[in-house]
């Protein structure tokens, strides 16, 4: 994806204002209520990892899909990628993603 490839380089810095922590805290939240303590997540569009570090430190076993190898390579790089044995890390090629299931 050419949008990202020189942003992110810098994309960790435009985005420091967000509040990762209190999502991270709500989304795990949300999945506790539902009875969704432990397991696999899907981080999709992880970007530099830094959610998927985040919701890795609460004991889920994530998954963070980029379409970016760039973001990817910034995850690998500042160490969220190694952050948990849990969390793997790959490119999705192409424009789509099917699902099928309920939760």
């Amino acid at each position: 994806m050419e949008a990202y490839t020189g942003f992110a380089a810098v994309y960790d810095i435009f985005m420091d204002n967000v509040p990762y922590e209190e999502w991270g805290e709500y989304i795990h939240s949300l999945l506790k209520d539902r009875g969704i303590e432990d397991g696999i997540l899907l981080d999709l569009g992880c970007g530099t990892g830094t959610m998927t570090e985040k919701l890795a430190d609460y004991g889920y076993d994530m998954i963070g899909v980029d379409n970016s190898p760039e973001m990817l390579e910034i995850a690998a790089e500042t160490g969220y990628a190694g952050a948990c044995d849990g969390e793997t890390y790959g490119v999705r090629e192409g424009h789509s993603l099917s699902a099928s299931g309920y939760a």
